[in-house]
């Protein structure tokens, strides 16, 4: 019974120390205005103005958080110049996306895109963002993508 007893004050121990570890899952989001990310991603497109967040998953318990094993997560909208339009257009043969109406980019302003008419290319996303993990990328034809990747 001694033996008993030991075992089951173990066994609610353990269970309560588990519990205290409990962590949870949170995005922690920062955002950017530069062009951090197609300098390292998407080198040569020639980018007029990046606008994107990085998602990373945190993992914490009371507000302490810590980096968990996952890759950054980049959505956002990427200008290009006209130049650099007319060379995609050219380059590629791209394919009208009717079903890609909405979008969600987070915290970035995306009203001024809305209506627009967006393509993709699996061939110029292979050229152009072939070190990630392609959720989406688009692009309005004359001088705007917008992209959700994630590192791997």
């Amino acid at each position: 019974m001694n033996r008993f007893f030991r075992l089951f004050i173990v066994s609610v121990l353990m269970i309560f120390t588990l519990i205290g570890c409990e962590r949870k899952q949170t995005e922690i989001i920062d955002h950017y205005h530069n062009q951090a990310f197609t300098n390292k991603y998407a080198k040569d497109l020639t980018v007029t103005d990046c606008e994107y967040e990085q998602i990373r998953i945190g993992y914490g318990r009371n507000g302490d958080y810590s980096l968990g094993p996952t890759d950054p997560r980049y959505r956002g909208v990427i200008k290009i110049s006209e130049e650099q339009a007319r060379e995609l257009n050219s380059t590629y043969k791209w394919i009208y996306d009717d079903t890609f109406t909405s979008f969600d980019l987070g915290s970035i302003d995306t009203s001024s895109l809305q209506g627009e008419d967006w393509y993709f290319c699996n061939q110029f996303e292979n050229d152009y963002f072939f070190m990630v993990n392609r959720y989406f990328v688009r692009f309005n034809g004359r001088d705007t993508i917008v992209f959700d990747v994630q590192t791997f």
